[in-house]
């Protein structure tokens, strides 16, 4: 699971926090759901039959199982998807404090830990990835203006052309 926010240090903490929540929150809230609306099932089979990588039979599989899926099902996928991840690993750049990274890092170990995990002895050590593993070209590129002018994005992964080093 891999969230990327950009925003101003006065305001980083608290909408990181509140997207956080919302994550975790949204399996809840459709258990109680009656049918998953047409047009997100419309999306959600649009995005799976633009996947390049799946042959077309693949794709008409995965329609046929986003069209016959129920809201509860939905939830418990992804509540079971946040349960397996057992580790995060955060940057933070800019203008923000030491501390106030920590307490971001701790504000948000708070929220994901109320995701119940699975039996401490089950789980496997988790690997932590070199820099270079976890940084990738960004597929939004803003049309009116260079990325290169966006407050950090030099910095994400070769996105001015920069060579890495």
């Amino acid at each position: 699971l891999r969230i990327c926010i950009l925003g101003i240090s006065q305001n980083l903490s608290s909408y990181t926090q509140r997207l956080s929540q919302r994550l975790i929150g949204h399996h809840n809230k459709l258990m109680l759901e009656k049918g998953i609306k047409p047009t997100v099932i419309e999306r959600a089979v649009a995005a799976g039959y633009k996947q390049r990588s799946l042959s077309n039979l693949r794709k008409r599989k995965l329609e046929k199982e986003i069209r016959q899926s129920s809201p509860q099902e939905v939830s418990r996928e992804g509540k079971a998807f946040l349960a397996s991840c057992a580790s995060a690993l955060c940057l933070v750049q800019g203008d923000v404090l030491t501390e106030e990274a920590t307490s971001l890092v701790g504000n948000l170990k708070e929220i994901f830990d109320t995701v119940k995990t699975r039996n401490e002895d089950e789980m496997t050590q988790p690997a932590v990835p070199q820099l270079r593993e976890i940084l990738y070209n960004p597929l939004w590129k803003p049309r009116t203006s260079s990325l290169c002018l966006v407050a950090g994005a030099p910095l994400i992964s070769d996105v001015c052309g920069r060579i890495p080093r």
